[in-house]
Order: C-alpha cells, then structure tokens, then sequence
C-alpha cells in the first residue's frame, strides 16, 4: 500500500512540473519583436531566385541599385540604418563578411 500511495504521489508531482513547465515555456514578451521585417526586391540580375539574400551577377566597372523593403511591426516609429557589406564563402563553408567600413 505504501508503494502505491509514493508511486501516486511521484505521478502527481510529475503531472503538475509538466503543467508549469509548460505555461514557462509559453510565455514568450511582447518585446521580443525586432520592430520591422526586411524583403528584398529581387533584381533581375539574381543568380538564384530561391534565396531570400542578394546573390547577384556581377561585372565590373559596372553598377547595380539593390532593393529592399521595409515594414514596421510596432505601432511607434523605428529608426533603422542600412548599410551594404560584402559576403563571401569561408574555408570552412560559412557565409564569411568583410569588415564594416566607416563612411
């Protein structure tokens, strides 16, 4: 009888962790939203359309407008700065950027 009432009772407190565990794991801030969300406006000169990134053909001497657009997710304003930088293929296959460059 002892055992059934121990093994009750772990039942019980393994029952009532998991129900509080999950609210924790469900409550997510408000404020976690960045404030706005990026697309960018593919341009004709896109390698592969299926990537939400600029890859695009380039030659040199020659320049090409980039487009993004940006929609707020706030209902207050949001100051964004936006800049370009390059990106290229690492030793170890990761997406590699040249340092920023101060204008």
């Amino acid at each position: 009888m002892e055992k059934k009432i121990r093994l009750l009772f772990i039942t019980i407190a393994c029952f009532i962790t998991t129900l509080i565990g999950c609210e924790t794991a469900l409550a997510v801030p408000e404020d976690n939203n960045l404030g706005y969300v990026v697309q960018l406006v593919q341009p004709k000169s896109q390698i592969d359309p299926n990537q939400s990134y600029f890859y695009v053909q380039t030659e040199p001497g020659v320049e090409q407008e980039l487009e993004v657009r940006i929609k707020s997710t706030k209902k207050e304003s949001v100051k964004i700065k936006i800049s370009a930088a390059d990106a290229f293929t690492g030793d170890n296959g990761t997406i590699e950027y040249t340092a920023d460059k101060k204008s």
